[in-house]
């Protein structure tokens, strides 16, 4: 059994937001003023259960308690400690390679930036896309089937993902008649699900995935496509998701929207790998995320966020050192300046039992 911990804090040196009548809520401004903030607070522990002679499979499990900050001024946060994580995992092997069966709160395999851990984001937090259009975690089942080329990291492989969950959000059952589905395929050689490597390994990842919640009122659905490329100390990576939302049978509650509305979320990030000594390193690069709440519209809702800055990896050991600059842009929206500076630091010690 392995516990840790994960503490990120941001430091807000500037924010150019700052007149209370004239600081609108928009997608992606948390609207912080100068000042400290939480963003995540984590302790949990994983682990594997000892089966003995059994060679072919494998039972592990997770589970972590936290809290989080809203990631903007229109998102809820996390008024108490709550469960983030709370799985177990059958793994075992195939003809065709590394299968598994989970059941538990846990990631919605869809696309590839929400599957990312925070501790490995390069600005510890995600882009407008993965916040908004595409679900973090849910309660219900995923299974996963790897079909191998070959042995080792570097090894090609497809990866087939699929799940069934309650699709509202809640771990103690599910309050509409509908369960949400996803599903994820994707191509993968080395590790496609961290922009950096201490060891300058290459990676590619390519994914495309599926998802429909039907819910009392609406149903939503959404395909996403997605690649992470690295060369070394090079890494690339994009994102598109698409989403609609469809009233159906709005006798029964009222829905989120009057009609079928479509939103569209853009991601592409390119980073740098400045390597130091062991695994210490500087990753510096720049994020652009832009989301379109109703693509038949122009409107407010049409807003893109340029993040350009680094992060200090291993700074000392189990912490980083993050400095970034964040604009934000309301395409037809506000005109006010809303730009922030911003620190981050995060702890993440880790124990095995």
């Amino acid at each position: 059994m392995s516990p840790w911990a994960q503490l990120q804090t941001w430091v807000t040196v500037s924010d150019q937001d700052t007149d209370p009548q004239a600081d609108p809520a928009s997608y992606g401004d948390p609207e912080h003023d100068p000042g400290f903030t939480i963003a995540r607070g984590r302790l949990g522990f994983d682990g594997f259960v000892p089966m003995g002679g059994m060679r072919l499979a494998q039972v592990d499990y997770g589970l972590s308690v936290g809290i989080a900050s809203p990631y903007d001024a229109l998102s809820i946060g996390d008024d108490d400690v709550r469960i983030v994580d709370a799985f177990g995992r059958l793994a075992f092997q195939s003809g065709l390679g590394l299968g598994a069966i989970s059941i538990g709160a846990q990631r919605v395999p869809l696309a590839r930036e929400a599957l990312v851990s925070s501790a490995d984001l390069l600005f510890q937090e995600r882009g407008l896309a993965a916040a908004w259009l595409v679900p973090s975690r849910e309660t219900g089942a995923i299974f996963a089937q790897a079909i191998e080329f070959g042995s080792g990291e570097m090894a090609p492989q497809i990866l087939v993902r699929g799940g069934l969950y309650n699709g509202n959000g809640a771990f103690f059952g599910d309050d509409d008649p509908g369960l949400m589905s996803s599903a994820r395929l994707e191509f993968m050689t080395g590790n496609a699900y961290r922009t950096w490597s201490p060891e300058k390994e290459n990676a590619l990842g390519v994914g495309v995935g599926y998802l429909s919640n039907p819910k009392l009122a609406t149903t939503t659905g959404a395909m996403a496509a997605d690649l992470l490329a690295r060369y070394k100390i090079v890494t690339l990576t994009g994102e598109l998701v698409n989403s609609k939302i469809t009233p159906t049978d709005t006798s029964v509650k009222g829905p989120s929207v009057l009609g079928e509305t479509n939103r569209l979320g853009i991601t592409a990030q390119l980073s740098l790998w400045m390597a130091m000594n062991d695994d210490k390193g500087i990753e510096l690069g720049s994020r652009y995320s832009s989301l379109d709440d109703a693509t038949a519209s122009d409107d407010a809702g049409d807003v893109w966020l340029l993040h350009n800055g680094f992060t200090w990896r291993n700074t000392f050991p189990q912490m980083d050192f993050g400095v970034g600059h964040i604009h934000r842009t309301e395409v037809n929206g506000s005109s006010i300046a809303n730009d922030t500076v911003r620190i981050w630091t995060q702890f993440r010690p880790r124990a095995k039992f």
